[in-house]
């Protein structure tokens, strides 16, 4: 074996150690075998009991995503609803403007032609 070489006290890949009688052998007790029964069945109740509350954990956030939903689907529909109020507002806020307008030019038509015909008459 040499001292400067890490890998020389590992065993060539080939090499199998033969297995030893005293521990291949063994079986084990029925004591033995309830006692990892019933350490198995300890571990499944846990699981169990994991698995449960996992499952109310996700249907808790099943339902709140729900109403996370409920709730953009319900602010959505008030801005569409007041978008649309909106735009008929300005609509109507735009006909009357004109209207006014429009009687604007009118009156200083009607006031314009009057003083013409004032000035021309006398």
């Amino acid at each position: 074996m040499n001292v400067d070489d890490p890998n020389s006290d590992r065993r060539p890949a080939h090499s199998v150690s033969p297995p030893d009688p005293d521990t291949d052998r063994r079986v084990p007790t029925n004591t033995q075998l309830l006692e990892a029964l019933w350490e198995l069945r300890r571990d499944l109740a846990v699981l169990k009991t994991q698995q449960a509350t996992y499952e109310k954990r996700t249907n808790e956030h099943d339902c709140a995503l729900d109403e996370i939903k409920q709730d953009i689907r319900a602010v959505s529909d008030n801005l569409e609803r007041h978008m649309l109020k909106e735009e008929q507002d300005r609509a109507e806020l735009f006909r009357r403007v004109t209207w006014i307008l429009a009687g604007v030019v009118l009156s200083s038509g009607a006031l314009i032609v009057d003083l013409i015909i004032n000035y021309l008459k006398g």
